[in-house]
């Protein structure tokens, strides 16, 4: 093909290009003038078959229900009919809603952006992990539990939410990402980094310098896609200790003692010692402001419960636990054959102060002059404390 012949080849199609173009624009304009007579404005927030020849103009404001429309044809739903929360189901769940009452337990991914579309965090991060909601229990996120409560388990949904039901969500995501670093840091072989106190300077600057996306969050719709994996009701789980009243704790107590006894018996000291501390963790709360006969009965409990304990922690070798738990119970019992014995007993395995081994010994005869096994170890402590002065 000759330069002259390509020229005019190009001439043409551009002509036809322009009589297209003019044609199509007249069309436009045709639609338009229907559409209008239809409805009294034109915002062009419809939809047309035809293009109107150049892009639409970005609203001013970031609008975070049309992000949550993206990729999917499922039509919204506006949760509160004020179009604070509108949800989109993105994978739907055939499963029965589940029984959303006070202290159910939910299993949960969730992912997270502002109104922009920005990613700010999702548990699927392995160091973030699973998210657990208690509903009921006011939640940081008040949002969540809304969002929740629309959905089946299975189902994967996208909310786009005003700043009314994203609030409490930098709070938590300063949390979550804070456990976060400690969790990749042990999981490297590294020592997390010290915590800053916030009303230290510098951990204040370093905390806005990390989490300064959060920051952008106050005041501010945003966007969430949860994923409901599987919902415990209230009653079909062990709750956790901040879950629990002050009526149950008490009740639970005695129960953990008896439980702590039968794993002791069966040689599994490390477990008998958890259900003992978990104890002495309650009983500690239930004593702050109890008088009278509520204040002996917790007393008298504690005391059993941290003899156990120590006892556990001599058959697990943990000697400076034992020392020191000892000398809590002889603070408050100081007639105690039972905390002498078994802190000198300590002493005498770690090999140091030997005298202070002695002195429990003695201590205990003293009070119990017939125990046998206290003169035993008094005389065990006694020769290693000579054969040290020797060796010096």
């Amino acid at each position: 093909m000759s330069q002259d012949t390509a020229v005019k080849k190009k001439e043409d199609v551009e002509g036809d290009s322009k009589k297209k173009k003019k044609t199509k624009k007249a069309q436009h304009s045709h639609a338009h003038d229907h559409s209008h007579k239809h409805g009294e404005n034109c915002d062009h927030d419809h939809d047309h078959d035809h293009d109107h020849g150049a892009e639409p103009k970005a609203p001013k404001e970031p609008n975070p229900h049309h992000r949550a429309l993206d990729r999917s044809g499922v039509a919204p739903i506006d949760i509160f009919h004020d179009m604070s929360m509108v949800k989109q189901v993105m994978r739907a769940s055939d499963g029965e809603l589940p029984r959303y009452g006070p202290g159910a337990k939910v299993f949960m991914h969730f992912d997270a952006w502002d109104e922009r579309g920005v990613m700010l965090d999702t548990s699927r991060d392995p160091d973030i992990g699973l998210f657990e909601l208690r509903t009921g229990k006011e939640f940081v996120v008040p949002g969540w539990e809304a969002m929740v409560k629309t959905m089946r388990v299975g189902e994967l949904a996208r909310f786009a939410v005003k700043e009314k039901w994203a609030t409490g969500y930098s709070q938590l995501a300063t949390i979550l990402r804070r456990e976060a670093k400690k969790k990749k840091a042990l999981r490297e072989g590294r020592a997390p980094e010290p915590e800053m106190g916030g009303c230290c300077g510098h951990g204040m600057a370093k905390n806005m310098e990390e989490n300064g996306d959060l920051m952008e969050v106050f005041g501010h719709g945003m966007i969430f896609e949860l994923e409901v994996l599987r919902v415990q009701e209230a009653g079909s789980y062990e709750k956790e200790h901040w879950e629990k009243s002050v009526s149950e704790k008490w009740t639970e107590c005695p129960r953990l003692r008896e439980q702590g006894n039968g794993l002791f018996k069966q040689g599994k000291f490390m477990a008998a010692a958890k259900k003992y501390g978990t104890a002495l963790g309650y009983l500690e709360q239930l004593g702050m402001d109890k008088t009278g006969e509520e204040k002996r009965e917790i007393d008298e409990l504690t005391l059993t419960c941290k003899s156990n304990y120590v006892m556990c922690k001599l058959k697990l070798k943990e000697y400076n636990e034992v020392v020191e738990r000892c000398g809590e119970i002889l603070a408050k019992a100081p007639h105690n054959t039972k905390a002498y014995f078994r802190r000198g007993t300590a002493h005498l395995e770690k090999g140091r102060e030997l005298e202070l081994a002695v002195a429990d010994f003695e201590k205990c005869l003293s009070l119990e002059p017939e125990n046998r096994e206290a003169k035993g170890q008094l005389a065990a402590a006694r020769k290693k404390l000579a054969e040290a002065g020797k060796k010096q």
